[in-house]
């Protein structure tokens, strides 16, 4: 028989049944083998990306350093005027907005008024600099947990915000007991004898490159956390009536001496806690961004002790990197 003929009839009798298991299940291996190569370079461009927002916001709050001698305010917190109990809170974030290519939406903000209640028309614009690509529910808006969607103008617990997946870093601990937001700045340490208010980023704060006396590459700006529902608002106040104001929407402490205190890297463990500590969906960490412009993961096993040495400006701990 000719080996055409033989192709021929080969062709004509078509493949067998066991023929097309076999293939089948080749195929079947070469994706389960190809996939998670495919997830895993798709998951190192989402960390590049992660880490380039990061570099971005060092960047422009570098220039806002440059230009005002100081670190903008963790959260500006002020009393609002009138009948209205509730204070005037700006984050950051809203500060940062011209220097993040969005001086159309910072020439908007009336800063008078409160951010999260006056500005929602605003603020629930998602801003590309503040979402982790790795988080499904970066860009999404969000609103109150628990509560049904609504717009009352005088709710800071309503929606919608656009959330971010970036943090400023407070200092060591959550809540000073003071009750007064205005008092934030001048607090220096709480009922219980801890320090607050020992970062950069928190309320009314003003702090310039010279205070940060224990070195820039070796204190925390900013850190990554995945998005809460109904927490994580880049024109949030977050907590109104306790230092640092503005957590756990655009300020988290770095660490606190107790975990039910929130702050700390810790994994998600799916519940509303979860806004009060440092995590995300990269799976091995989460990244912090140091008053230097670097940007590092630390890992879920990092140190409580490196931890509040990244978290203050001025502690003189002693900083060791175990890479």
């Amino acid at each position: 028989m000719k080996r055409s003929d033989f192709l021929l009839n080969s062709l004509c009798r078509g493949f067998t049944i066991v023929e097309l298991l076999v293939v089948s299940a080749i195929i079947s291996i070469l994706f389960a083998l190809i996939l998670p190569a495919v997830q895993s370079a798709r998951e190192s461009a989402r960390m590049v990306q992660c880490r380039n927002n990061l570099h971005q916001l060092c960047l422009a709050i570098h220039q806002y350093e440059s230009t005002f001698g100081v670190f903008p305010p963790g959260m500006q917190v002020h009393p609002l005027r009138g009948s209205n109990p509730n204070t005037k809170s700006v984050g950051w974030t809203i500060a940062l907005m011209s220097y993040l290519d969005r001086a159309d939406l910072y020439s908007e903000f009336d800063f008078n008024l409160d951010a999260q209640i006056y500005h929602r028309h605003l603020t629930k614009h998602p801003i590309a600099a503040f979402m982790c690509p790795s988080d499904p529910n970066a860009g999404q808006t969000t609103w109150g947990p628990g509560l049904p969607a609504t717009t009352d103008a005088n709710s800071y617990t309503e929606g919608p915000w656009g959330t971010t997946n970036y943090l400023g870093v407070s200092g060591v601990n959550w809540f000073s007991g003071v009750k007064d937001p205005t008092e934030c700045a001048s607090v220096a340490r709480t009922e219980k004898g801890r320090g607050v208010n020992d970062g950069v980023l928190f309320g009314n704060s003003s702090v310039s490159f010279g205070q940060i006396t224990d070195g820039s590459s070796n204190t925390w700006l900013f850190g990554e956390r995945g998005v809460v529902p109904g927490t994580g608002k880049w024109g949030g106040a977050g907590v109104v009536n306790s230092c640092p104001n503005g957590g756990p929407d655009v300020l988290n402490p770095g660490v606190a001496p107790r975990e039910s205190e929130g702050g700390g890297i810790q994994r998600a463990t799916g519940v509303f806690a979860d806004a009060r500590h440092w995590w995300s969906w990269h799976g091995a960490g989460t990244h912090f961004a140091s008053a230097d412009g670097s940007i590092r993961l630390f890992s879920y096993s990092t140190a409580k002790e490196l931890q509040q040495a990244y978290s203050t400006r001025a502690g003189n701990e002693s900083v060791v990197l175990e890479w």
